[in-house]
């Protein structure tokens, strides 16, 4: 298993395995992916937010997240609500993951846990998503995705470790000098 991290997201989608829609690079951190609230179920149909959404105390709300995430049968995902969320008084339920070869919006609910009335904004952030590759076959990818160059340079680095390794097990088996600890027996 291999976290798909920022850096490999644009190989992942020009590849067909995880796609984001919208995906604003600004939402992405190092290993995560932050999602929006886009939705609101509001009498049997799902309805965009456009303004602010009251929710009152002690009162949970059906909600989507704005992207849709579309993940192949190798990818599957961590679902996290956002510590924000949660300081303010909100708790999201979720399932755990997102299931390979999923493709929506996440349906989530957010509950108000404080006894005052709070609102959501249009695109708040809800929680964070992260992906990994479950594959077998991710070191595959991970070496295609690496340039000559980089793999030259790790490939060097080696080469000179293993011959510094060499020379000092050479020079301790060939070194005239008595062990100054020698191991007695009684």
């Amino acid at each position: 298993m291999q976290l798909v991290c920022k850096s490999m997201y644009s190989f992942y989608r020009k590849q067909g395995l995880l796609a984001i829609e919208p995906c604003a690079e600004d939402l992405f951190g190092p290993t995560y992916y932050c999602f929006r609230l886009g939705g609101v179920m509001s009498a049997g149909k799902v309805v965009a937010v456009k303004n602010e959404v009251p929710i009152s105390p002690r009162e949970g709300l059906h909600v989507f997240s704005r992207e849709r995430f579309v993940l192949s049968k190798r990818v599957f995902g961590l679902l996290g609500a956002s510590s924000e969320l949660i300081l303010g008084g909100l708790h999201l339920k979720h399932s755990p993951f997102i299931d390979p070869g999923f493709a929506g919006s996440l349906e989530l609910v957010i509950e108000n846990w404080t006894a005052s009335d709070l609102t959501l904004k249009p695109e708040m952030i809800l929680g964070k998503v992260t992906f990994f590759d479950v594959s077998d076959t991710m070191l595959e990818l991970h070496e295609h995705a690496l340039s000559e160059r980089t793999k030259e340079k790790w490939q060097a680095r080696d080469e000179a470790w293993r011959n510094i390794q060499d020379a000092i097990i050479e020079a301790r088996v060939n070194s005239e000098a008595p062990n100054p600890n020698p191991i007695r027996w009684s």
